[in-house]
C-alpha cells in the first residue's frame, strides 16, 4: 500500500516492523544463546526458531511470508556448525494457531470455510519434540493440529528438482571443512 510523507508528499518506504520482530528479533535471540552456549560449552543448548508454514507456501502477506523465509534459510546456514558447540537448531512452522495474536473475526473465517485452525498446545508439543536430543535442521510444520518434519523430505526430494549432478556436487560442497568455520557464529 502507497504511503506518502504528510509533509514532502513523497512516497515512504515499506513498513519493516514485522522484519525488525520476526527476523532482526530471531537473529538477536540467536545471537544471544550462541553466545551463552558457547561460554558453557559443556552444557550446550538447543535453539527453536519460530517459523511459519509461510516460509514454504505462497502467503498473501509477503513481508510477514519473507521474514519466515529468511529464518527457515538462516537456520540452514548454520545447522551444520551448530553441533561444533553442542548446540541444535531447528524451527517450527505452524500454520494459522489460535493465539491472542490472531483476532477472533479471522479464526471465525477460517471456520466458516471449514479450514483447521492449530491450537497453541500442538504447536507447543512441536516445540518440545525438537528441544529434545538428537534434533537439529529440523522443521516441523504444524497444520491441521497436527505435527510433520519436512526439512528431511526436501533434502531427499532435493536431487529430483535440481538434478542429480548438481545436487551430488553441492553435497559435496556442504561435507567439506570450510563449511563448519567457528566464525560462522
Amino acid at each position: 500500500m502507497d504511503t506518502f510523507d504528510a509533509t514532502t508528499g513523497t512516497l515512504e518506504g515499506p513498513k519493516l516492523l514485522t522484519l525488525d520482530v520476526n527476523l532482526k528479533g530471531g537473529l538477536s535471540s540467536v545471537k544471544l544463546a550462541a553466545h551463552f552456549f558457547k561460554k558453557n560449552a559443556n552444557c550446550g543448548g538447543r535453539i527453536v526458531l519460530t517459523g511459519s508454514l509461510a516460509a514454504y507456501l505462497a502467503e498473501p502477506v509477503p513481508v510477514y511470508q519473507a521474514s519466515k523465509h529468511a529464518l527457515l534459510g538462516f537456520m540452514r546456514a548454520i545447522r551444520s556448525s551448530a553441533p561444533m558447540f553442542n548446540v541444535s537448531i531447528s524451527m517450527i512452522a505452524p500454520w494459522v494457531t489460535e493465539t491472542s495474536m490472531v483476532p477472533p473475526s479471522f479464526i471465525e473465517i477460517m471456520a466458516n470455510n471449514k479450514i483447521p485452525v492449530n491450537k497453541a498446545e500442538t504447536v507447543a508439543r512441536g516445540i518440545a519434540v525438537l528441544s529434545g536430543e538428537g534434533h537439529n535442521g529440523e522443521t516441523i510444520v504444524v497444520a491441521e493440529d497436527q505435527c510433520i518434519e519436512v526439512e528431511g523430505a526436501f533434502d531427499k526430494a532435493r536431487s529430483s528438482w535440481l538434478g542429480e549432478k548438481i545436487d551430488s556436487d553441492y553435497r559435496t560442497y556442504e561435507q567439506g571443512r570450510w563449511l563448519r568455520m567457528p566464525s560462522g557464529w
